[in-house]
C-alpha cells in the first residue's frame, strides 16, 4: 500500500516569514529613499498638523485641523511596514532607527511642554 500524497501535504502547514515576504519580488533601492522621504514628510506633516488651531470646512461642518493628525500616523505606520516588508533586513533595521529617534522626542514632548 502506497500513501496518499495529497493527505501529507494537506496536514503539514508552511508558514511564511519576514524573509519569504520580501524575498518573493525585487524592489529598487529607489523605492527605498522614496519611503524613507516619505516617511519623513509625514513625520513633519504630523508635528505640524499636531500644533495647529486652523480649522477647515470639511462637508459644510467646521474641523480643526489637528483631528487629521492620525492620518498621518497611520500613514507613518504604513510606510515603516512597507519599509519592513519590501527591504527586508535593511528596512528592519532602518524602522528600528527611525522609530528609536522618535521616543526620545515623544518623552521630551510629554513632560517639557
Amino acid at each position: 500500500m502506497q500513501k496518499d500524497s495529497s493527505s501529507d501535504s494537506k496536514k503539514t502547514k508552511k508558514f511564511l516569514t519576514l524573509g519569504d515576504l520580501s524575498g518573493r519580488f525585487a524592489v529598487p533601492k529607489s523605492a527605498y529613499v522614496l519611503l524613507l522621504l516619505l516617511y519623513v514628510i509625514s513625520n513633519v506633516m504630523l508635528s505640524g498638523i499636531a500644533r495647529s488651531q486652523d480649522s477647515v470646512m470639511v462637508l459644510g461642518m467646521n474641523a480643526r485641523i489637528s483631528t487629521f493628525s492620525g492620518v498621518f500616523s497611520s500613514l507613518g505606520n504604513i510606510i515603516i511596514i512597507l519599509m519592513v516588508v519590501l527591504f527586508g533586513k535593511l528596512g528592519f533595521i532602518t524602522s528600528l532607527i527611525l522609530l528609536g529617534f522618535q521616543y526620545p522626542l515623544i518623552m521630551y514632548s510629554v513632560f517639557c511642554r
